[in-house]
C-alpha cells in the first residue's frame, strides 16, 4: 500500500493509504441512456400491473415480440412478483470544480456503526470533463424522492465530502444539481435469469442492480442475451434448464 498523491490537498492525506487501483471509463452512462434507450422505450409505452407473466401472451401478440426482457429496477417487485426487492432512496450532488483532476476518485468510509459496519461515507468520482459527482446518501425502504439541497442530509453529505477535500468548497453551493432516485436493491443478489415458474414462459429478468447498475451493466447484459439467444436458438421455453447459464 502507498499513501494518497502529493496532489492530493487533504487534511487527512497522511492518514490514508490506498489500497488498490485501475483504470477506468469515466463517462458515465448519460450519453448511453439519454438517447438509445429512449428510442427503445418511448414508442413503446405501456403500463402493466401486476405480474408480468400474466400479461406475457398478450404483450408477445401487441409488440409482434418473441421474447420479454423484465429490467424494470425497482418495478420488478411487482413485476416479477419477488419480494426480495427494495429501495434504498440515494441521492447525490453533481457538479465540477475548474480544474479538477479526472483521475482523482475517492470512496471511504466516514462513520462506523458499532457492529462494524460503514454507516456514512465520502464519494468522489469525476465522470467526464464537466462533471463530479459527490455522495453519497443511502436510505433504505424509504420511496420517497424529496430531499433538496437545502435537505439536513445532503448539507452532512457535503460536509463530509468538503472536509475530506476542502477545494469542493470552491464549488457555488447553489449552481450544483441535486440527483435522487430509487436504487432496485436485492436481500438475495443480482437476477439475471429466465422465468421458470411455467414451462410456456418466455420472460427473461434481469434486475436488482442496486446502486451498481453502471458497473454490472455489460457483464449482465451479456449474460441476458445468452440467455435469450438460447430460447429462441433451440425453441424452447425458459425453463429450469436454460436457467443454469
Amino acid at each position: 500500500m502507498k499513501t494518497l498523491d502529493e496532489s492530493v490537498d487533504s487534511p487527512f492525506r497522511d492518514q490514508l493509504r490506498v489500497n488498490y487501483h485501475c483504470m477506468a471509463d469515466a463517462n458515465g452512462g448519460k450519453k448511453v441512456n439519454s438517447r438509445v434507450l429512449a428510442d427503445l422505450v418511448d414508442p413503446k409505452k405501456q403500463e402493466i400491473i401486476g405480474d408480468l407473466r400474466l400479461h406475457e401472451q398478450e404483450l408477445l401478440s401487441d409488440y409482434h415480440a418473441d421474447i420479454i426482457v423484465n429490467a424494470s429496477g425497482i418495478g420488478a417487485r411487482e413485476l416479477a412478483t419477488d419480494t426480495q426487492i427494495f429501495p434504498v432512496h440515494g441521492a447525490v450532488k453533481i457538479r465540477r470544480p475548474e480544474g479538477y483532476p479526472a483521475d482523482h476518485a475517492f470512496l471511504l468510509p466516514a462513520q462506523m456503526n458499532h457492529d462494524g459496519s460503514v454507516s456514512k461515507a465520502v464519494f468522489i468520482v469525476p465522470r467526464n470533463d464537466h462533471t463530479l459527482v459527490i455522495g453519497s446518501i443511502t436510505q433504505r425502504n424509504n420511496w420517497q424522492l424529496n430531499l433538496a439541497l437545502d435537505s439536513p442530509e445532503v448539507k452532512a453529505m457535503w460536509e463530509r465530502a468538503t472536509g475530506f477535500l476542502p477545494v469542493l468548497k470552491d464549488t457555488d453551493h447553489e449552481s450544483q444539481s441535486l440527483a435522487q432516485g430509487l436504487r432496485p436493491f436485492s436481500h438475495l443478489n443480482v437476477r439475471v435469469s429466465a422465468d421458470s415458474r411455467v414451462n410456456t414462459c418466455r420472460i427473461v429478468h434481469k434486475y436488482g442492480h442496486g446502486g451498481s447498475g453502471w458497473t454490472l451493466a455489460v457483464g449482465c447484459a451479456r449474460t441476458c442475451v445468452r440467455l435469450v439467444e438460447e430460447i429462441l436458438d433451440t425453441g424452447r421455453s425458459a425453463n429450469a434448464e436454460v436457467c443454469r447459464l
